[in-house]
């Protein structure tokens, strides 16, 4: 029989004492939390809207108001057809409408703002 050297047992000691002491201990358990719901101030349950994710999403990056056109970023979108119509929507709300014009790099449109206004970081959906 082969005998391993001291040092190399004594090393091989330590590890297995490691596993099998240092192993984790998983926390007590606790009460689950009580589940609320938020209200509004007139105190009845609000139900947030839910718009699916269907068609084409993007995001304002640039804005020029003289001209009144917006630049738009789909990175990992599909990219809107040529005069396709868009609401842009600032906090849920739809705040105006643009028309994409020809201009196409990558993932950037360029479209015409139609209606309202748009600020940087707007979203922009099919409309």
């Amino acid at each position: 029989m082969h005998r391993i050297p001291s040092r190399k047992r004594l090393s091989a000691v330590v590890v297995i004492a490691l596993l099998i002491g240092g192993g984790c201990s998983s926390p007590s358990p606790t009460k689950p939390a009580s589940i609320t719901t938020a209200t509004n101030p007139k105190g009845t349950n609000t139900i947030p809207a839910i718009r699916p994710l269907g068609g084409t999403i993007g995001r304002v990056i640039q804005v020029n108001v003289p001209l009144r056109f917006v630049v738009l970023d789909f990175s990992l979108n599909p990219l809107p057809t040529f005069g396709q119509r868009l609401e842009l929507v600032r906090n849920g709300e739809v705040t105006g409408l643009v028309k994409v014009s020809s201009f196409y790099r990558g993932t950037l449109v360029a479209a015409d703002l139609l209606e309202g206004n748009a600020a940087v970081d707007d979203s922009v959906r099919s409309k």
